[in-house]
This record gives structure tokens, sequence and C-alpha cells, in this order.
């Protein structure tokens, strides 16, 4: 979250770091408002559809190609980058490599040696259900689930609620988040599943489950047990 750690380097603390900013958002005379929810009516494939409908394959676009490399072009030669794919390569002045980050770090990793081959991802199931229109579904975009509370899932959205037209007409459209690493740890003994995104996201939370691992493996238990419910800052 780079905007949290540009408030701590500036101001020492990212508490400091948001009075202040509230602050100067109330003396502008500008209140607190939440961020608004924005998308298509169908859905935010429109955005790319948009930005290719005036571009062709073969022409302006190389569709269904991988970038197996990309280097600094040859010094004195036309352009400073060269990508290569199969079949042939592109020289240009500026590269934009807007991958996500683990289909990135292959391709970085010869220009400087990343601190990490591979960011560490938390897998999340989304299972799409509709309801005809007259089920009663809450006001509100959805709920989140306690860790405590052992469940299956680990929230709902009530995506008709927050998009029209995201369900056939007379129907209603909610998703479903699915958490497995308590079940598939349950399931397999001698398995233990830690890391970041898997039961937190700060240090604090890697140290303590790291722990409650150790302790487990040595008292000859399973570590998908209680989970200890944590504060969460926004």
């Amino acid at each position: 979250m780079p905007g949290v750690r540009k408030l701590e380097q500036e101001y020492g603390s990212v508490l400091r770091g948001a009075r202040a900013q509230l602050k100067k958002k109330r003396q502008r005379g500008r209140g607190v408002t939440l961020p608004a929810m924005t998308s298509f009516p169908g859905g935010m494939q429109r955005l790319v559809d948009r930005l290719g409908s005036e571009l062709s394959c073969g022409r302006d676009l190389l569709c269904n190609t991988t970038v197996q490399a990309i280097t600094p072009a040859e010094t004195g030669g036309p352009g400073r980058w060269r990508v290569e794919y199969a079949g042939g390569s592109l020289v240009a002045d500026n590269l934009i490599v807007a991958l996500p980050v683990n289909a990135a770090l292959p391709l970085l990793t010869p220009l400087a040696t990343p601190p990490l081959t591979e960011v560490p991802e938390a897998e999340i199931v989304n299972i799409a259900i509709t309801f005809p229109k007259e089920t009663a579904i809450p006001d509100g975009f959805g709920f989140l689930v306690p860790e405590q509370e052992q469940r299956f899932i680990l929230g709902c959205l009530f995506s008709s609620n927050m998009f029209a037209g995201r369900a056939p007409e007379g129907q209603q459209l909610v998703e479903v988040l699915l958490r497995w690493r308590q079940q598939l740890m349950q399931r397999r003994a001698g398995l233990h599943l830690c890391g970041f995104g898997w039961n937190g996201a700060g240090i604090n939370d890697m140290v303590k489950e790291a722990a409650h691992i150790g302790e487990a493996i040595i008292a000859g238990t399973n570590a998908a047990g209680s989970p200890e419910a944590k504060p969460l800052y926004l």
C-alpha cells in the first residue's frame, strides 16, 4: 500500500499522516466521503472493449502473443528496449509492463534481481448465485464472516444491490467467496499452511501464525484450530 507507506515516510506515523490529511480536507471545506462504487452496465470488460475498438490485431496489436523476454536494446541502435516473442521481436524507446506482479517478475529478473521470485497469493473461490427478485436480500453491499466463526465462506457480495444489470431480468445476483485453507489442513495430516495472505497480512500476523504452527507441530496436533480475532485498520 504505497499511499500508507507515503504517510509514514512524510509524517513518521500512519495515524499522524491520516489526521493531517483529514485536517487539510476540513480546511478546504471538504468533508470525509466514501469512495464511489463505479462500474459499467456490461462489467469492466467494457473498458477493455472500448480501448480496443479503434485498434486491430496485426496492425496495432499482437494478439495471443506471449512475451518471452525484455532486454535493453543494443547501444547505438533504434530504441532502448527489445521485446522478444515467439516469431520475432519489437524495439521501442519506452516499455510499459502492464502485468500482475507474479507474471512480470520472470521478465524483470534479468534486469535486476527482485527481493522475491514470487509474491505469495491466497486463493479465493468466487461462486455466483442467482435468486428470484422476490427473495428478500438485505440492503447493503454484503458482509464478511469473522474467522473465529470457522465458516467455509469468507464473505458475500450483494452484487445486484451495487450495480444494475448483473443478473437476468427478474433475478438477483449474489457472489459468495470461499476459503479453503482450514479445510485443507484438517483433511491433510501434517500439512501446515502459513505466510502472507493465508491468515493475515502483516508481520505481527506472520510471527503469531508461525509460532502457532510450530507449537502445533511440537504438540503433535493440527494447526487448523480456532483462529484469533484480530483488529483491522483501513
